[in-house]
């Protein structure tokens, strides 16, 4: 991406089949992550919501420290620029960043992320090792108590959590969190070397 060699990162993220048979739910999120600095260049989203589909796109600029943000729905385009710190993370980028990090218990760290065309504090702390069952197995695992502030310093999100593996490859096996609309799980079910 202009130049630099990337990760190009995606997850996709599902309802159970049931729940997927009374509603559609559906969310992509990609980000291209700088190899050099672990910081993304652009990150796209995809959401469908029952019938609502819309794309997201927020494109950095390091050295001018904004973010150019565009959103696309059936109800029209909508597109602004805003000014990010340095070190911004998008929400995907960060969990990479997060699983790249030497972590023990007790450890804090706090993180700049952007979101849908805000600014967001995510600070996390690590908690006591534990056995984590997702469906892609059983793994040594260890969580990341999260919490997200919005721009305003209000809480956008509770009982936000990472687990995260032990292993080398530092897999990404739950997250969770309470948001206005519900609350999510997200559990691993697979994973390629």
């Amino acid at each position: 991406v202009s130049g630099a060699s990337s990760y190009y990162i995606v997850v996709e993220g599902r309802p159970v089949p049931m729940l997927a048979s009374l509603y559609n739910l559906y969310y992509r999120m990609e980000t291209f992550l700088d190899a050099a600095t672990l910081l993304p260049h652009r990150s796209v989203l995809n959401v469908e919501e029952g019938a609502r589909k819309r794309t997201s796109r927020t494109m950095y600029d390091r050295t001018a420290n904004n973010a150019f943000f565009e959103v696309e729905s059936p109800d029209g385009k909508d597109q602004f620029t805003f000014e990010v710190p340095q070190q911004v993370q998008d929400g995907l980028s960060a969990l990479y960043v997060f699983r790249t990090m030497s972590i023990k218990q007790g450890d804090t760290f706090s993180l700049p992320v952007a979101d849908e065309g805000s600014l967001y504090r995510v600070d996390a702390r690590v908690g006591a090792p534990e056995r984590l069952a997702v469906p892609l197995g059983t793994f040594d695992a260890v969580p990341l108590n999260v919490s997200v502030v919005d721009p305003d310093g209000k809480p956008a999100a509770n009982n936000a959590a990472i687990w995260i593996s032990t292993d080398s490859r530092r897999l990404p096996l739950k997250m969770q969190a309470d948001l206005t609309v519900g609350t999510f799980v997200l559990l691993l079910r697979a994973a390629t070397p």
